[in-house]
């Protein structure tokens, strides 16, 4: 097997159609004659495990650059199985080198969750503290704010996912997923957002304690909270379901926020009446409300008065809102909704002690809230202590005997 992907008659094996058409490779291989009566009759079933197993072989730990948007880790075990079963029956050194390989692949499947985790809760932080600052200027429209938030999220990602098709990254496969999740996500971001906007226009900041808020924007707070656990959670449901629409592989991350952000508009729009009572605007008020609030973020008329800083910090707010969106979706997609719910709760004492410091535009800083060193320590500890606990093993996927190889 030394010369495994030097070109040779004896066989051939084929990547499947589940690849896209630029990934899609004709390799052939070299097996002993004596090996080949043992190997199955050819089937389209398990030419791309078996052929990435080779691959594998051939170059190492560079198959990971290989299997396209296969990352799926049942998926990944059942072709590691592959690897050792194929190549044991050749050589008898399989198994040693899969082992390696998985080891080295779960080293850096850890390193990029921790990588990403990081980012997240960076961008989390930045997220609340280029928000408070958006509201400097659009103190007066919050609602503005949000609502330019929503609805420019659903053309730049759109317009991101238009690329990333003609790009052949997104398949038509992904774009034809069931849309009934993506609806509910879509109702539980817009619920979500805007409680969590009306509540943090009230409350946000370190100076502010909690008796100064009321009992009615806590719970409000508390509950938007819970919408976007709830909402991350059907996303890892998502990206799980897709492996079984798409054959082993997985949806793209922005076919994900385009068509949630598309229903979270959907339902801003439909919910509006409700909304603009929360935000204590009249319904009938509301397009006088936002052509105001236009010309605020504009920085231009006779309401430009009090709107110093527009539009440079609410644009500012929504693209590190947008980065934080996708760095958690990221998250989601590579690790769990646990993970990427932690790495946002990391951000919270990190955004509270960011009060503390000489931001422009807010003022003089506000001291740190008392007891807030004691909180902080019992949220990272338990945050600590829920990371570094071993979870319980998986059970490895074990090749089934009618895996197949196309010969050629």
């Amino acid at each position: 097997m030394s010369a495994c992907c030097r070109s040779s008659p004896d066989l051939t094996l084929l990547y499947e159609d589940r690849l896209r058409r630029h990934r899609r490779r004709t390799v052939a291989v070299h097996a002993p004659a004596a090996h080949r009566s043992r190997l199955p009759a050819a089937d389209a079933v398990g030419g791309l495990l078996v052929l990435e197993a080779v691959w594998l072989r051939c170059s190492e730990h560079k198959w990971a650059r290989r299997r396209g948007h296969v990352r799926d880790r049942a998926f990944t075990e059942v072709r590691l199985n592959a690897v050792g079963e194929r190549i044991g029956d050749f050589d008898g050194q399989g198994l040693p080198m899969v082992a390696e390989a998985e080891e080295e692949e779960e080293r850096r499947r850890r390193a990029g969750v921790v990588a990403a985790a990081v980012m997240t809760a960076v961008l989390g932080t930045g997220n609340r503290v280029f928000y408070k600052l958006a509201l400097v200027p659009l103190k007066r429209y919050p609602f503005f704010l949000a609502q330019l938030a929503t609805f420019g999220y659903v053309v730049v990602y759109f317009s991101i996912l238009y690329g990333r098709y003609h790009a052949g990254i997104v398949t038509d496969e992904m774009l034809s997923l069931p849309k009934i999740p993506f609806m509910v996500v879509g109702l539980l971001e817009a619920l979500g957002a805007a409680s969590g906007m009306a509540a943090g226009g009230i409350g946000s900041g370190s100076g502010i304690s909690l008796q100064n808020v009321g009992i009615f924007w806590i719970l409000l707070m508390i509950s938007s909270f819970f919408l976007q656990a709830a909402d991350t959670v059907l996303k890892e449901k998502i990206f799980l379901d897709s492996t079984k629409w798409l054959k082993g592989g997985s949806v793209d991350l922005f076919v994900v926020n385009s068509f949630g952000s598309a229903f979270q508009a959907m339902f801003i729009c439909l919910l509006l009446p409700f909304l603009s009572k929360l935000w204590g605007i009249p319904f009938s008020m509301l397009p006088t409300y936002i052509k105001d609030g236009g010309a605020c973020f504009l920085n231009i008329g006779k309401l430009a008065s009090g709107c110093e800083g527009a539009p440079m910090l609410p644009l500012l707010f929504v693209v590190v809102n947008m980065a934080f969106n996708i760095s958690m979706l990221h998250v989601v997609k590579v690790s769990s909704a646990v993970a990427s719910c932690l790495a946002s709760t990391f951000s919270v004492p990190l955004s509270i002690y960011a009060f503390t410091l000489p931001l422009p535009f807010i003022g003089a800083p506000s001291p740190l809230p008392a007891g807030f060193m004691l909180g902080a320590a019992v949220l990272v500890a338990g945050l600590l202590i829920y990371t570094w606990t071993p979870s319980p093993a998986r059970p490895t996927t074990k090749l089934s005997p009618e895996t197949r190889l196309r010969s050629g």
